[in-house]
């Protein structure tokens, strides 16, 4: 009887452990999938815009901008990437202690302001310092809007929407190459601030779906233990 007991006893304190996945599993894809997609697909299409306007910028004949050789070409094209680099090494520290949400406004805020004032550069020294530091913010924003899609999605629906996204990056790059073809007279000569200027209005739309449509993650409050 008393070996009964103690087994009663065990079993009454058997408890379940689900996991974040399970929970979003159970509660499916809904509206909000839709809204952090459309979040995540304007950071995407942002990022490849931006690799298409870079190889675009490289070869200007701007008077201001002009990279005078090849060393320079690839000096400033190594430096972009390793921005690129930095921002999304940056997402695993910051996001962990002040979560998505917060950050993802903040440097897609930075993003839009960088990329403004890059447009209005004066000469080709300050078009690197601020395209280094704008490339800096694309490249963590982009990190952190997939992570979010990546966390909020049932793991039936999660390799699709991710896959998607790569598809509005294709869209991205496609945007580029109309907007060069409105404001460039060719491949070397146009109108450079122009293309960087009107290149900052999907970087207006992230940062609008960041703030409007996003709540912060779920899997932060539960590592925060909230």
């Amino acid at each position: 009887k008393k070996t009964g007991s103690k087994i009663g006893e065990s079993r009454s304190e058997e408890r379940i452990y689900l996991s974040f996945d399970d929970i979003l599993n159970d509660l499916g894809s809904g509206k909000y999938q839709i809204l952090v997609f459309i979040t995540s697909s304007a950071f995407s299409f942002i990022h490849g815009m931006e690799g298409t306007i870079l190889s675009l910028l490289i070869n200007n004949k701007d008077p201001q901008w002009h990279f005078s050789s090849k060393s320079e070409m690839t000096l400033f094209g190594v430096l972009v990437y390793v921005s690129y680099f930095i921002g999304s090494m940056l997402v695993g520290p910051i996001c962990d202690k002040f979560g998505r949400k917060r950050p993802l406004i903040i440097m897609a805020f930075l993003m839009n302001l960088f990329g403004l004032l890059s447009a209005l550069a004066l000469d080709k020294s300050a078009l690197i310092f601020l395209r280094i530091l704008y490339h800096i913010f694309v490249g963590f924003t982009y990190i952190v809007s997939y992570a979010l899609l990546t966390e909020f999605s049932p793991k039936h629906n999660r390799g699709k929407l991710l896959n998607a996204t790569k598809i509005i990056f294709i869209f991205g790059e496609l945007f580029a190459c109309l907007l060069s073809y409105l404001v460039l007279s060719n491949l070397e000569n146009g109108n450079w601030p122009a293309l960087l200027g009107f290149s900052n209005i999907p970087h207006i739309i992230g940062l609008i779906c960041a703030v409007f449509l996003i709540d912060e993650s779920g899997r932060y409050y539960i590592q925060k233990n909230k």
